[in-house]
């Protein structure tokens, strides 16, 4: 089988590989994994097990460790620990990706709250985290889907 580059992936093609990744890492839970997107949304699905629904968002990151700032985020509006039971992060490291299911609790608590409360940052307010080889590895260990 032919090796996959991830980094050479348009957007789109490695979002839809992303959710590929998502689906058959999750349905080794026993995980159905819903795409309820609509219109320009294309982050929010639920995973159903049984008779449990859970409302999840889902984000990807190419990790580039030739790069010293790494950083992933989420836009609050589009996240909190209210609605939304985990967070499906797939993080691409050079030769392997890795699909992490992050209770949302621990997104609101573990990631960095940024509110941009300068009137003259145009960027709204977000959950997110810098990534190095240590922090993947910590969440590697405690949220990975096997």
């Amino acid at each position: 089988m032919d090796k996959i580059d991830f980094y050479k992936m348009d957007k789109s093609s490695i979002r839809k590989y992303s959710e590929k990744i998502a689906a058959n890492k999750l349905s080794n839970l026993g995980y159905s994994f819903v795409n309820i997107c609509t219109g320009l949304e294309k982050s929010l699905f639920k995973i159903e097990k049984n008779d449990e629904s859970i409302l999840t968002r889902f984000m990807f990151y190419r990790f580039n460790p030739k790069v010293k700032n790494n950083y992933a985020w989420i836009l609050k509006k589009n996240f909190n620990n209210i609605e939304y039971g985990y967070l499906i992060f797939v993080v691409y490291v050079p030769n392997s990706a890795h699909v992490l299911l992050i209770p949302a609790d621990d997104v609101v608590t573990k990631f960095e709250s940024r509110d941009y409360d300068d009137v003259d940052n145009v960027s709204p307010p977000e959950w997110g985290i810098h990534l190095n080889y240590k922090i993947i590895n910590y969440y590697l260990a405690h949220y990975e889907v096997k």
